[in-house]
């Protein structure tokens, strides 16, 4: 016997006037699932979300990134997967973050071109709907070990991310890295 393992579900709480929170609610589907579910980016319209997995009719999902949006009675649609081109990660974990503009991805994955464990790689929206070919930001970020959990500012210049690949404080340390010239726009 093997035990099952509980799976992540996503949980939203509301703030209230005097600044504390309502107690926390869980939401239901489309966006929970039996499978992994989890939020990477809130958009800033407030009514956009990117998750992690590609999400199947039948209730599960599989590797891979989706896009869900709030209807007008606050109902989410059934996520979108998006088509990333030569999309793979060989690691079972993965992060991505959708900047403001929706027209940067940043993932962290391992690919054959990985320096380490997972990386960060970053793909650009085409104008046919489809994302480009993920493209590894080079050993500037990137190191022998992981890097997770990256984070693009709103200049679309600053990266926060952490690794383990560089020593520091503790086990995954946090890290900002900026461009000194508009770095994303160049790499499109």
């Amino acid at each position: 016997f093997i035990p099952q393992l509980p799976n992540d579900d996503i949980w939203f709480t509301t703030r209230r006037p005097d600044g504390t929170w309502e107690e926390a609610r869980h939401m239901p589907p489309p966006l929970n699932n039996y499978s992994h579910n989890y939020v990477c980016t809130a958009l800033p319209d407030n009514n956009t979300l990117l998750l992690a997995n590609r999400y199947l009719p039948e209730g599960r999902c599989i590797v891979g990134v989706s896009m869900a949006w709030r209807r007008n009675n606050d109902e989410w649609e059934f996520p979108q997967a998006l088509a990333i081109n030569d999309f793979y990660n060989q690691s079972p974990y993965s992060e991505y973050f959708m900047a403001a503009n929706q027209q940067t991805l940043l993932m962290a994955i391992q690919r054959n071109d990985s320096y380490g464990g997972r990386d960060l790689y970053v793909s650009f929206r085409q104008e046919n709907g489809s994302w480009s070919v993920p493209r590894n930001l080079g050993a500037q970020v990137n190191t022998a070990g992981s890097e997770i959990t990256p984070v693009l500012a709103a200049d679309n210049r600053t990266l926060y991310f952490a690794s383990n690949g560089i020593s520091g404080y503790g086990d995954m340390d946090i890290y900002m890295s900026v461009s000194l010239i508009p770095y994303f726009d160049s790499l499109k």
